[in-house]
């Protein structure tokens, strides 16, 4: 087997169900694992209304592979949509969108996702929208 296609298992302890398999990360994430890395990270919670925000410092605190699921839970908890969704559901759908994006392709990539997210969001708050 290639070194490329062992499974390694992500550095946080809280998260030991997430598998990286090369470009792929396969998420067993619930909601619960999800609250626990934003109170950990709870900075980065408030930041996101901030035109300062920066997603590089973002994705390298909270891990590349949990930079998307944390943005788009942080977004609909802060825009009181979280308890209209099925948590399973919608981090299963971000797991999709995060595997289909390729992290070698340097702009239109994960991160920029998730940073695109954040400045709609931004934007939407600071005129009004939401």
């Amino acid at each position: 087997m290639k070194s490329s296609d062992r499974h390694h298992s992500h550095n946080t302890n809280e998260f030991q169900k997430v598998r990286i398999n090369s470009d792929r990360i396969d998420f067993d994430l619930s909601i619960d694992h999800i609250d626990k890395l934003i109170l950990k990270h709870e900075d980065f919670y408030f930041k996101v209304n901030s035109f300062d925000f920066n997603i590089f410092d973002f994705s390298k605190t909270v891990g590349r592979n949990m930079q998307m699921p944390f943005m788009a839970t942080t977004l609909l908890k802060q825009n009181n949509l979280l308890q209209s969704v099925d948590h399973h559901k919608f981090l299963q759908f971000f797991v999709q969108i995060y595997n289909k994006y390729k992290r070698s392709v340097e702009y239109h990539n994960d991160l920029h996702g998730s940073d695109v997210a954040q400045h709609v969001h931004l934007i939407f708050k600071t005129q009004g929208l939401m």
